[in-house]
């Protein structure tokens, strides 16, 4: 499936990419998390490279595992992306976006067609009322990867030792319960709909449905599920010794930004896996 390209002037993308450098998942996944591990494969054509996400960082490495401590995964609100709004879309592009983020909030295999709910609203924008970044600190990585090595016995320490393989560490995840849709500018237009029957349909993928205002419909999960993340690369050799990522430690400061900055922001070093402003779609095992 090709994905949804975004214009680079969409703000929500734009603040997330250009301030945060945080790659935008397709299908917001419960499982993108801090020390998560990505690996792809090098391609004749960049464009069709694939990230697949390979499970947690201590799943990969010998004993003994690196210990995590009370407090070491943090947890930030992100203000200034509370209530942001992204630009207005066509029926369609929202449509192909609004699906993948429900199946990310389902807790079933999947969500409801949604399109013949929807299929009279010409267009509609997404809001995001509450936003929560969970983080470990780079320097904290660095401590708890000193003289580790991958696991020789792992099934995928083939892979993981093929030089033609780039792995990515993720250090930051920005997630969330929900989000909301309104529709278009224009002052007439509305969500026209059946409340009862979209409702049952979400109620089979366990989303909650409030829309006490036809011009603005917000969808809920039990599931707190992330919609974004960070990440930085990080370099084995053929032996498995973890030989550092990138920032190195000795030069990056903390992502736990000081609540006074004004504005929060990504590192240079953080990766983004497109080119463009697009969606990114991971391999899940």
């Amino acid at each position: 499936m090709p994905l949804p390209r975004l214009c680079g002037d969409e703000p929500l993308v734009k603040e997330l990419r250009e301030v945060f450098r945080a790659n935008v998942l397709r299908i917001p996944e419960a499982r993108v998390a801090p020390l998560g591990v990505l690996v792809s494969r090098m391609s004749l054509l960049p464009s069709s490279r694939l990230y697949r996400l390979v499970g947690q960082i201590n799943s990969l490495i010998g004993a003994p595992p690196p210990p995590l401590a009370d407090g070491d995964i943090g947890i930030s609100p992100m203000a200034s992306l509370t209530n942001r709004r992204s630009r207005v879309l066509d029926n369609t592009t929202g449509i192909e976006i609004l699906t993948g983020l429900l199946n990310g909030l389902s807790e079933n295999e999947g969500a409801p067609e949604i399109v013949t709910h929807l299929r009279e609203t010409n267009s509609f924008r997404f809001v995001f009322p509450s936003m929560e970044r969970r983080y470990i600190e780079i320097g904290r990585i660095g401590e708890l990867l000193a003289g580790r090595r991958l696991s020789s016995t792992n099934l995928l320490f083939p892979t993981l030792t093929d030089p033609r393989t780039s792995i990515q560490l993720i250090d930051s995840a920005i997630t969330s319960t929900g989000f909301a849709i309104e529709a278009g500018d224009d002052d007439t237009a509305t969500f026209r709909f059946n409340v009862d029957g979209l409702k049952r349909a979400l109620g089979a993928a366990k989303i909650t449905l409030d829309a006490t205002d036809a011009k603005k419909l917000t969808f809920r999960s039990n599931r707190r599920v992330t919609f974004a993340f960070t990440c930085v690369t990080m370099t084995v050799d053929a032996m498995g010794a973890i030989r550092g990522i990138k920032p190195s430690t000795t030069k990056v400061h903390s992502p736990a930004y000081a609540a006074d900055a004004g504005v929060e922001h990504g590192m240079r070093e953080h990766v983004l896996l497109t080119k463009a402003p697009e969606l990114l779609e991971l391999q899940l095992d």
